[in-house]
């Protein structure tokens, strides 16, 4: 059976079997998240725990120049940022995104390749099982970009994925991970040489899990998530970091394809 009821311009979406793949698709941009394709995956993700033949999701991104995942959020969004109310809700559409791929009722499968940055990193951290190609590079060059925080649940997803040396370094450091780093955190549960490779390797691994005890895997995602204690939150560091002069400089540096100057406030 194969449906594309949930497709759109930006988010291509296609069952084959028990597996719903989602494709982003907006290679001329690295695939960067609009918020528009963050609704159309939120409804992709709806789609699959309506329908009890999808036994796993698949997200990957489409290929163009050259492999990518997700390299972030489109910051051109960033622009019009005037007061904390606007930053929560900014925040509240992104959170929204990643629970619907957090509490997806089966397992979601990210095939990494190329960028995984930002918003990207996020959502790859959302899933259970990792599959990276040979051109890797994950994390969040924010302190080197746009000069904002992540929020305590952000961070805890990243450190639950990779711990927290690697999560203080990708952050501390502007720096990216690439597979094999990725791989040694045991972040990405296996790897391949090509690109074609990991297409391969994707749809062996998704007919693999469709073919598990279903409920198995559901209640262990739901049970894992229960792991989770409450954390205090850090709602107004993340409104402060987004409405600083920094932060505006930084915007606008990136859209002026220059390096920021940054002050500190």
């Amino acid at each position: 059976m194969t449906s594309t009821s949930t497709s759109t311009t930006e988010l291509q979406v296609r069952q084959d079997g028990h597996t719903l793949w989602v494709t982003f698709n907006r290679p001329e941009r690295l695939n960067a998240a609009t918020e528009s394709m963050e609704d159309a995956i939120v409804a992709a993700c709806r789609f699959a725990d309506n329908n009890d033949d999808i036994r796993v999701v698949v997200f990957e991104g489409r290929d163009g120049s050259r492999p990518s995942f997700m390299a972030g959020a489109d910051i051109a969004g960033m622009t019009t940022l005037d007061s904390a109310e606007d930053v929560r809700n900014l925040e509240a559409h992104a959170e929204r995104t990643l629970a619907a791929i957090e509490g997806l009722r089966v397992p979601a499968i990210a095939a990494l390749d190329g960028p995984v940055v930002g918003q990207g990193a996020l959502l790859a951290s959302c899933c259970d099982i990792l599959l990276a190609g040979p051109s890797v590079r994950f994390g969040f060059p924010i302190a080197k970009t746009v000069g904002n925080c992540l929020s305590t649940k952000n961070l805890t997803r990243l450190v639950e994925l990779v711990g927290v040396p690697l999560t203080r370094t990708m952050i501390m450091r502007a720096k990216l991970l690439n597979t094999d780093e990725l791989a040694r955190a045991g972040a990405v549960s296996e790897k391949t040489e090509t690109h074609e490779g990991l297409r391969e390797l994707t749809r062996e691994i998704a007919r693999d899990v469709a073919g598990l005890a279903p409920l198995t895997l559901s209640y262990t995602k739901a049970s894992l998530l229960r792991l989770r204690g409450p954390v205090s939150d850090n709602e107004e560091l993340v409104a402060k970091s987004y409405l600083s002069e920094d932060s505006r400089e930084a915007v606008t540096a990136f859209l002026e394809k220059r390096p920021p100057h940054w002050h500190g406030h």
